[in-house]
């Protein structure tokens, strides 16, 4: 009869996962047990997490009389313990976020880092402001990111 006989190697790895594991879950149970509402370690996690990162455009100038979209990118930013429900992009005509000057808005997946607008949205010699802002599963937001650039025909 054949006996399996672990080395000591493996002894350390088993114990050194089943350490990993119970310290995961303990943070875990933490962070998301009901009687951390209000201000919380959920909370504290949520303002920990950075506010997500703007790529193009970014406080310039765009030329678009030879382009018929523009392209918005940006990077997320995440936290292993705040799962990402969606994301909400804006663009607004102008430098103040008045519901007035909302020129458009769209809710876009988790997975999504950036977004194709046709070039007509766009007046010339005009400002115009975008962002987007993360929201999570337990309803919960980041800091929205936002920035302005210029657009030229």
């Amino acid at each position: 009869m054949f006996f399996y006989k672990p080395r000591m190697g493996n002894k350390a790895l088993f114990f050194y996962l089943l350490f990993t594991m119970t310290l995961v879950l303990s943070v875990t149970s933490e962070v998301f047990s009901k009687e951390n509402k209000g201000e919380g370690k959920y909370e504290a996690i949520l303002r920990s997490v950075a506010r997500p990162r703007l790529i193009f455009p970014d406080n310039q100038a765009i030329e678009l009389s030879r382009r018929k979209t523009l392209i918005f990118e940006w990077g997320l930013t995440a936290h292993p313990l705040v799962a990402l429900d969606y994301i909400e992009f804006y663009l607004y005509k102008g430098g103040i976020a008045k519901k007035k000057n909302l020129v458009f808005r769209r809710r876009l997946g988790s997975h999504e880092y950036s977004i194709e607008i046709d070039s007509r949205f766009f007046d010339n010699g005009q400002f115009y402001m975008w962002g987007i802002r993360q929201f999570y599963l337990k309803g919960e937001q980041s800091n929205e990111s936002s920035t302005l650039f210029r657009v030229y025909r």
